[in-house]
């Protein structure tokens, strides 16, 4: 299920199979588990379109490169297809994680594509060709029970062990998550800091051009709306088009777009 090697884990002859005998126990780790909203229709209106495939793989591959970016944070990584889950041993740089979370949630959205995921903290085996675990299965019910909307939501039963937040997330209804769809997100996305160039040529990845920097707030959260609203005016089932709103009146309400009663809903 993974894409990355963990360096701990043997890699020839007889090694694999000592490997594959020893006993192993569960690590206490933060574990993030976040799928894209929609991906089958994605998939679908990608066709055989080379271009549109390859943009479907760019975005599972980013992802799992920056991780390599990360220094300090031991960040290990598994895909399977737009499932992906990412772990990190909890304490001082969890907010950085998180942080790095936001981040690439606004990007995808900005690309037209939304993530939904939840984070926890808990017992995990998390190797190269192995992920599961409690964590998982409470990340994944997280996901796939609480979020709801394209959101990444924190479990609320640890709290305390995600560390200083800030401005960084939302609370509604009780249920807190990741929000960088803020124009106070944006103002700090655009003062931050980038890797060194190397780092990125290491993890297989493009320089970045500092897109962000170069923009207003305002800008930044107008692109994330122009992208929900072209996906609302494509067909899609009410249920669909309702998470979708959720999050275009939030942003277009910051802006001073209309909001989604003014597009027509087409069912699928």
């Amino acid at each position: 299920m993974s894409n990355l090697r963990d360096a701990r884990t043997p890699s020839h002859g007889v090694d694999k199979v000592r490997d594959l005998m020893r006993e192993v126990t569960y690590e206490r780790r933060v574990v993030a588990f976040y799928d894209v909203l929609g991906w089958r229709s994605h998939i679908r209106r990608a066709g055989n379109n080379a271009s549109d495939i390859s943009l479907l793989r760019r975005l599972i591959l980013k992802t799992a490169r920056a991780t390599r970016i990360e220094k300090g944070l031991d960040l290990r990584v598994s895909t399977f297809s737009d499932n992906v889950v990412i772990s990190q041993l909890p304490g001082a740089n969890t907010p950085q994680l998180l942080q790095q979370l936001a981040i690439w949630q606004l990007g995808a959205a900005i690309n037209g594509f939304l993530m939904r995921g939840g984070v926890t903290i808990g017992d995990l085996v998390h190797e190269d060709e192995a992920v599961f675990g409690p964590a998982l299965n409470r990340a994944y019910y997280l996901e796939s029970k609480i979020a709801m909307y394209p959101r990444i939501v924190l479990d609320p039963l640890y709290m305390e062990g995600f560390g200083e937040l800030g401005s960084l997330c939302t609370t509604e209804d009780s249920v807190c998550f990741i929000n960088p769809f803020r124009l106070a997100f944006c103002e700090h996305l655009r003062g931050a800091t980038s890797a060194p160039p190397e780092e990125f040529r290491k993890a297989g990845l493009p320089q970045p051009k500092g897109v962000y920097a170069q923009l207003s707030n305002e800008l930044i959260l107008s692109q994330v709306a122009d992208a929900l609203r072209e996906q609302m005016k494509e067909p899609m089932t009410w249920k669909d088009f309702r998470k979708v709103m959720w999050l275009y009146d939030k942003v277009a309400k910051q802006v001073g777009w209309p909001l989604s009663d003014t597009i027509e809903h087409i069912p699928a």
